[in-house]
């Protein structure tokens, strides 16, 4: 293989890495809740749930596309109960600028770190489940 075609390997390879990180994103979009419905849901108006998504203490992890575009919130963050337990916690250790779709890619994805009874759990399996959440929190410092 020359020059030539390794570069165009690369590129090739550099494509589908971009389509596959575009899917990824539309796929949060879609797998999130827009500001209307989350106040329906928690039984709050919308500017309470603003309030609880932004400022120096958040409730709720939101994020939007554009400067002007719609606050939307990852589904994952909420179960039957309401909001998963200790999110306030995480949004503190994890901060605002934290990447939407690596923050979201955290939460779902199973960790050889979150081990109980010898099985494997994501972040947000583990809170749900109710264990300590230390581990979480000391995973998610490293985002």
């Amino acid at each position: 293989m020359d020059w030539t075609e390794n570069a165009a390997a690369a590129k090739a390879k550099e494509h589908l890495l971009a389509l596959k990180h575009l899917d990824e994103c539309r796929e949060l979009v879609k797998q999130s809740y827009e500001l209307e419905v989350v106040a329906e849901r928690l039984r709050i108006s919308p500017e309470s749930t603003k309030a609880s998504a932004s400022g120096r203490v958040r409730d709720l992890y939101t994020f939007k596309l554009a400067d002007n575009g719609p606050w939307l919130f990852p589904k994952w963050q909420f179960y039957e109960l309401g909001r998963i337990p200790n999110l306030r916690s995480l949004l503190s250790a994890v901060g605002e600028s934290v990447n939407p779709l690596v923050f979201s890619r955290f939460m779902l994805m199973k960790s050889t770190d979150l081990e109980n009874d010898e099985e494997c759990y994501s972040p947000l399996d583990w809170l749900i489940r109710g264990f300590e959440p230390e581990p979480v929190l000391m995973l998610i410092r490293d985002l």
